[in-house]
């Protein structure tokens, strides 16, 4: 029998997590935001802060999380505090470079009840494959700070 890599990747994560799946409880909200400025026009770094809020929450939808658009509705508070785009590798052939390969990283804290932690997600040469992967890493972590069979 031969299995796909996403197959094992599976059967791996559910051996090292004891048989568990990780996934966040049903009924959890998630609430986005980020610390911006405010400044009138909106610096550079307010406008890549605020497109990465928009990012993780796109991708957090895509994990089957409800995210909010108020702060009182949310069972997890979220607030990105970073967006970094790492060094790209150097050398090649002389070439335009069509694709950027540089690291993106999210920063962000999550808050739980009492629970807080710093996530980040890190992607290659684009803004969604780190939303993605903070989104990742914060269904696991929703998941291991939540009660089994609560969204509370």
């Amino acid at each position: 029998m031969v299995l796909s890599r996403r197959a094992c990747v599976a059967l791996i994560l559910t051996v090292l997590t004891g048989g568990v799946a990780l996934a966040a409880p049903p009924g959890v909200t998630v609430f986005v935001t980020s610390h911006v400025s405010g400044a009138n026009p909106p610096t550079d770094e307010d406008r890549g802060l605020d497109e990465a809020v928009r990012e993780l929450r796109e991708a957090l939808k895509k994990k089957g999380l409800r995210t909010v658009d108020r702060v009182e509705d949310a069972t997890v508070r979220v607030e990105v505090t970073n967006r970094e785009q790492g060094e790209e590798p150097s050398g090649g052939f002389g070439g335009v470079k069509v694709t950027k390969f540089g690291d993106i990283i999210i920063r962000f804290h999550a808050t739980l009840g009492e629970t807080e932690g710093d996530l980040k997600g890190v992607g290659q040469g684009s803004l969604g494959r780190a939303a993605k992967d903070g989104a990742d890493k914060l269904v696991k972590w929703i998941a291991r700070h939540t009660p089994a069979g609560t969204g509370k």
